[in-house]
């Protein structure tokens, strides 16, 4: 898979959109992701003209983007807007041949300001752009010079890159909410009503309220009597207040139901290179079985049992793989006191542990 990477910024005043964009293309290369980056700067774009997305430089920037898989735009603020050289290009998008390479596309949208602010107000202008453009603004991240303002952050957007990978592998498409009309001149008149208006006296002798009131009281009295009987007895037999809560209490969720959604925790960065087969076998308090696929940077959980037997199996109580699943006990701990046993492989089990996020 590739992606497109456009960078704007000028070598001495990016505010650290190196560094963001180093972290980002660290990480989308380790999961396998082709880079193909342009220097927007060094670019010699044109300024704008309708007969100007011919020239060689605009053509190869739409030409890459056609045939990527996603786009990541990052460019610095420098007052509080995003600065020429990305100005320059996005100008172009207003032509239907230029949209037409973005249309459709997962984008990253990064954007580096002084320390005095403008990232936000810079992602705002490139998001509303790109959607425009028929674009889908996924994943957003921010930073501002300083190294007060950097430390802790990579981590940060390391998270938000495997989120724009999931994006990109899937295929996933967000709905843009419909904006508000920026010409409220321009909506059509609302229509007016013809006619003089009725007065409450004239609407209630229409609907003949008054006529069906005693009837709608001796039913209602009826259904009141029925159902104060029917509950009386359960209502008495509780403790005071302790029917309060009840409409309202959490769900609990069960153990098969935390397994399957496991990969919605998977991190795949931390499993780069795992292929294999981790089958869990559950009993006690609940009991069932099932199989988790790990295939380079994807996990896949299946029901039952693997068809071609697994690379590791694990089994444990109801109670223990709670445990595991609450973050209480890692899975290798569990097995190193007894709690769980392990089938196969025992070098994945750790491997198992590192490959989800699990609750601190």
């Amino acid at each position: 898979m590739r992606i497109t990477l456009l960078r704007a910024a000028a070598p001495n005043r990016d505010y650290g959109l190196s560094r963001l964009i180093e972290t980002v293309s660290g990480v989308l290369t380790e999961l396998g992701m082709e880079i193909e980056e342009t220097d927007l700067y060094g670019a010699d774009i044109p300024f704008f003209r309708e007969d100007a997305p011919d020239a060689e430089s605009i053509a190869g920037i739409i030409s890459s983007a056609r045939g990527s898989n996603g786009i990541v735009v990052a460019a610095s603020a420098p007052m509080r807007m995003v600065c020429a050289a990305a100005l320059r290009f996005l100008e172009y998008l207003r032509l239907p041949e230029c949209a037409e390479a973005f249309a459709g596309k997962n984008c990253m949208l990064l954007a580096a300001a002084p320390a005095g602010g403008g990232e936000a107000e810079a992602l705002e202008y490139l998001s509303r752009t790109l959607t425009a453009a028929g674009a889908y603004d996924g994943v957003r991240a921010g930073v501002r010079e300083g190294p007060e303002n950097e430390a802790g952050i990579a981590g940060i957007i390391e998270k938000q890159a495997e989120d724009f990978y999931r994006l990109v592998r899937q295929n996933r498409k967000f709905i843009v909410p419909k904006p508000a009309n920026p010409f409220p001149g321009d909506e059509p008149p609302k229509p007016e009503r013809s006619g003089p208006k009725a007065t409450l006296a004239e609407i209630c002798e229409r609907l003949n309220i008054d006529g069906n009131g005693a009837r709608q009281d001796e039913n209602v009295r009826e259904i009141v009597k029925f159902f104060a009987e029917k509950h009386r007895g359960a209502v008495d037999a509780r403790e005071p207040g302790a029917g309060l809560t009840e409409p309202f209490a959490k769900r609990a969720v069960t153990c098969r139901q935390t397994t399957r959604s496991l990969p919605g925790r998977f991190r795949p960065q931390a499993s780069r290179g795992l292929s294999a087969v981790v089958a869990v076998s559950i009993s006690g308090a609940e009991s069932f079985e099932g199989w988790f696929e790990f295939n380079n940077a994807e996990c896949v959980f299946h029901d039952g049992a693997p068809p071609d037997g697994p690379d590791m199996a694990i089994l444990a109580d109801a109670a223990a793989w709670g445990d595991v699943l609450a973050g209480k006990c890692s899975a290798q701990k569990a097995f190193m006191i007894g709690r769980l046993k392990v089938r196969g492989n025992f070098v994945l089990l750790p491997k198992f542990d590192q490959a989800f996020e699990f609750p601190a």
